[in-house]
């Protein structure tokens, strides 16, 4: 094999390896911290809060986990419910709810779920306070966890 022959196939070995480092490495998605919420609702004889944390799970994915408790009106004459709602910004609405004579308050809440690609994630509280049992809500928190 000439000279010129073993230059030619070296250069070309060369610019293969190089081609190859240069190729960009598919990264995972960038797992964000999670966000520390305080959700509240008060209201004069009722206190509603969810404590806890949301955090991407994948870029389609939510954990929240944390912990529901309230105290609520004593001697009412029906039965009254806290309730936390969640979910994807884009998609609505869950509820968990919970009687405020449930020996399950405080509640540990460790919920999975999904959503569009970096959608932020809703979260409320409230109580059957309004007339009628009617359910009363806090303002709504918005987390943004990223992708």
């Amino acid at each position: 094999m000439t000279r010129a022959a073993v230059r030619q196939r070296l250069t070309a070995a060369v610019t293969a390896g190089v081609a190859i480092l240069a190729v960009p490495l598919a990264a995972s998605p960038a797992q964000a911290a999670p966000v520390t919420v305080n959700v509240t609702y008060v209201h004069r004889h009722y206190d509603v809060q969810f404590k806890g944390t949301v955090s991407p799970d994948g870029p389609t994915g939510y954990t929240i986990k944390g912990t529901f408790n309230a105290r609520c009106a004593a001697g009412a004459l029906t039965t009254q419910y806290v309730t936390f709602g969640y979910g994807p910004a884009s998609k609505g609405w869950f509820w968990k709810t919970l009687s405020c004579d449930s020996d399950d308050l405080p509640a540990h809440m460790e919920i999975r779920g999904n959503r569009p690609a970096g959608d932020k994630i809703d979260l409320q509280v409230g109580a059957t306070s309004g007339v009628g049992n009617i359910y009363q809500y806090g303002d709504k928190v918005v987390a943004d966890i990223g992708n």
